[in-house]
Protein backbone atom coordinates (compact mmCIF):
# COMPACT_ATOMS: atom_id res chain seq x y z
CA UNK A 1 0.00 0.00 0.00
CA UNK A 2 1.31 3.58 -1.35
CA UNK A 3 1.94 5.70 2.09
CA UNK A 4 0.01 9.23 1.99
CA UNK A 5 0.96 12.22 3.02
CA UNK A 6 -1.76 14.54 4.17
CA UNK A 7 -1.42 17.83 3.50
CA UNK A 8 -2.56 19.22 6.35
CA UNK A 9 -2.78 17.66 9.77
CA UNK A 10 -5.89 17.13 11.94
CA UNK A 11 -4.58 19.84 14.49
CA UNK A 12 -4.15 22.53 11.17
CA UNK A 13 -7.41 21.38 9.97
CA UNK A 14 -9.18 21.94 13.56
CA UNK A 15 -7.62 25.44 13.65
CA UNK A 16 -9.15 26.60 10.34
CA UNK A 17 -12.51 25.23 11.56
CA UNK A 18 -11.76 27.57 14.89
CA UNK A 19 -10.56 30.45 13.00
CA UNK A 20 -13.45 30.42 10.19
CA UNK A 21 -16.06 30.30 12.95
CA UNK A 22 -15.35 32.93 14.66
CA UNK A 23 -15.49 35.01 11.53
CA UNK A 24 -18.20 33.61 10.68
CA UNK A 25 -19.66 34.63 14.67
CA UNK A 26 -18.05 38.13 14.46
CA UNK A 27 -19.32 39.27 10.89
CA UNK A 28 -23.31 38.23 11.86
CA UNK A 29 -23.03 38.70 16.01
CA UNK A 30 -26.37 39.87 16.63
CA UNK A 31 -28.50 37.77 13.73
CA UNK A 32 -29.09 34.21 13.30
CA UNK A 33 -27.86 32.56 10.16
CA UNK A 34 -29.09 29.57 8.05
CA UNK A 35 -26.21 27.64 7.24
CA UNK A 36 -26.54 24.75 4.28
CA UNK A 37 -24.19 22.43 4.31
CA UNK A 38 -23.92 19.78 0.58
CA UNK A 39 -24.59 16.17 1.25
CA UNK A 40 -22.29 13.92 1.54
CA UNK A 41 -19.18 14.86 1.03
CA UNK A 42 -18.72 18.50 3.65
CA UNK A 43 -21.06 16.36 6.23
CA UNK A 44 -18.32 16.38 8.79
CA UNK A 45 -16.57 19.68 7.94
CA UNK A 46 -19.47 21.24 8.35
CA UNK A 47 -20.80 19.79 11.50
CA UNK A 48 -17.86 20.83 12.79
CA UNK A 49 -17.93 24.24 11.63
CA UNK A 50 -21.24 25.24 12.54
CA UNK A 51 -21.19 23.62 16.13
CA UNK A 52 -18.08 26.17 16.38
CA UNK A 53 -20.19 29.29 15.42
CA UNK A 54 -21.26 31.41 18.17
CA UNK A 55 -24.36 32.79 17.14
CA UNK A 56 -27.59 30.84 16.31
CA UNK A 57 -27.65 28.61 13.74
CA UNK A 58 -30.28 27.17 12.23
CA UNK A 59 -28.58 24.13 9.86
CA UNK A 60 -30.35 22.02 6.37
CA UNK A 61 -28.58 20.34 3.98
CA UNK A 62 -29.17 19.42 0.60
CA UNK A 63 -27.79 16.90 -1.82
CA UNK A 64 -27.11 16.80 -5.11
CA UNK A 65 -27.09 14.24 -7.57
CA UNK A 66 -24.48 14.74 -10.90
CA UNK A 67 -22.46 12.78 -12.82
CA UNK A 68 -19.11 13.71 -15.41
CA UNK A 69 -19.93 12.70 -19.41
CA UNK A 70 -17.64 13.44 -21.54
CA UNK A 71 -16.08 15.81 -20.02
CA UNK A 72 -18.91 17.66 -19.20
CA UNK A 73 -20.94 17.70 -15.67
CA UNK A 74 -24.87 16.46 -16.30
CA UNK A 75 -27.25 16.84 -14.03
CA UNK A 76 -30.23 14.40 -13.62
CA UNK A 77 -32.44 17.06 -13.72
CA UNK A 78 -34.37 15.80 -10.49
CA UNK A 79 -34.76 17.81 -7.26
CA UNK A 80 -35.48 15.73 -3.97
CA UNK A 81 -38.33 17.45 -1.77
Amino acid sequence: MTAVNPFLTSDQIRYKVVVLADRISKDYEGTEIVAVGILKGAFLFFAELVRSINVPVTVDFIHSYSAACCGHLVSSGSRAA
